[in-house]
């Protein structure tokens, strides 16, 4: 088939760049994508375009889903079991200068693009729209939205949340993913949640912000690529974070997941990108990263055995796993009993005592990949101390 362009309903407002696709039974293609109206000057409304081809990619026919008052934005789209589409979104009136009034939307079309039906979250719920979403095995729906929470209407939080609705729109469950006793953050995320084979359970992609303002080594603000695993009832199974470390004096603060597969051994294989925000360049140094992950979310085999220390007082409480080893490239330290109010840091030592590099690990279950591709062949030591100078160390063998 052609390469189609459909250029009467964009403009240069970038609401475009999210769009989506599903094949339906026959074969056609269904697509969808936002859509600035023309009806609002420079700062639009936008609304639900849908665009159907056959299998040969012949254009059959445009519609458009529109609310008037809002701006409408679409997630992801799945067909349910009557035959019919669902459309994850949702909805905000931030062109009228309210942004704090957001909203959540499931929407059911027909295979011709008619509306059937649609569920809207309450404003006092004040709901981020749902970039993601799975169907429940018990005909439910299953998709991750966000609460805003506003200082002010220049300043939010966002507290991401899993939630779990019937096949009737009546809510069964929410899942807070980051702890609302947490220390709260704008800059918390969610991108994609799927349902695994042979298992009534949830995995997603996000992203944890870990703000430092006190930190002493002047990196204030660390965000990381984040796993979940929850069960039907939303409880959490595992969550898993990483974080990427290069040789150079680059300092990638910024990780997050876009997307997440389950693959055919039962694990996962995550990809996004590692970003550096603090930059002398005008253009901030980034790397897309692929992270192939075991049925625990492990990189580092049996990470889920490792327990915090909880018997010697005298004893650093984290636990540290490492793989491979011997490392040929990358080091996956994987550090658990992370305690939120103390101050850590890994360390590598070669064979003379002299220390190469100096991490500070912020979060509990995490994977720090360190490249050591660099470092000269031979045996070297991990130490993680905390602010109390309890300790722990682990050694590994570098070989090309």
């Amino acid at each position: 088939m052609d390469t189609i362009f459909l250029e009467s309903e964009f403009r240069a407002h970038g609401f475009e760049l999210t769009a989506n696709f599903i094949e339906l039974d026959n074969g056609d293609i269904l697509s969808t994508t936002r859509c600035d109206r023309d009806d609002e000057g420079d700062y639009p409304a936008t609304e639900i375009c849908l665009y159907k081809f056959n299998n040969r990619g012949d254009f059959l026919w445009y519609k458009s889903i529109q609310d008037f008052e809002t701006r409408d934005f679409i997630g992801e789209m799945k067909i349910i079991p009557n035959g019919n589409i669902l459309l994850f979104g949702g909805k905000n009136y931030a062109h009228q200068g309210q942004s704090w009034r957001t909203f959540a939307s499931l929407t059911e079309i027909d295979t011709s693009g008619n509306l059937i039906s649609q569920w809207i979250s309450e404003e006092s719920d004040s709901l981020n729209w749902s970039y993601s979403g799975v169907l429940a095995d018990d005909g439910g729906y299953v998709f991750t939205t966000g609460t805003h929470i506003y200082i002010n209407q220049a300043s939010r939080l966002n507290d991401p949340i899993i939630k779990k609705l019937d096949n009737n729109y009546n809510e069964l469950w929410e899942q807070p993913l980051f702890g609302r006793d947490s220390l709260p953050s704008s800059l918390h995320g969610h991108t994609k949640v799927i349902n695994l084979r042979n298992e009534n359970t949830y995995v997603l992609s996000s992203r944890t912000h870990k703000p430092m303002p006190e930190a002493e080594d002047g990196n204030f603000s660390d965000r990381f690529g984040t796993v979940i695993k929850v069960d039907d009832e939303g409880n959490f199974i595992w969550r898993r974070n990483y974080q990427y470390f290069t040789p150079e004096e680059t300092i990638y603060e910024m990780h997050y997941f876009q997307d997440i597969h389950e693959t055919s051994d039962g694990g996962f294989i995550a990809c996004g990108e590692a970003t550096a925000l603090d930059s002398s360049t005008e253009e901030r140094p980034s790397r897309s990263w692929l992270v192939k992950m075991d049925e625990y979310g492990c990189i580092v085999e049996g990470c889920q055995e490792l327990e915090p220390n909880t018997t010697e007082e005298l004893e650093l409480n984290a636990q540290m796993k490492i793989f491979p080893n011997p490392v040929t490239d990358i080091l996956n330290v994987y550090i658990n009993g992370i305690e939120s109010s103390k101050n850590y840091q890994l360390k590598i030592y070669n064979m003379k005592g002299q220390c190469l590099n100096t991490f500070s690990p912020r979060l509990d279950n995490l994977t720090m990949m360190i490249d050591v591709s660099h470092f000269t062949n031979g045996q070297y030591f991990l130490k993680l101390i905390d602010d109390q100078g309890r300790f722990k160390t682990d050694k590994f063998v570098k070989v090309n």
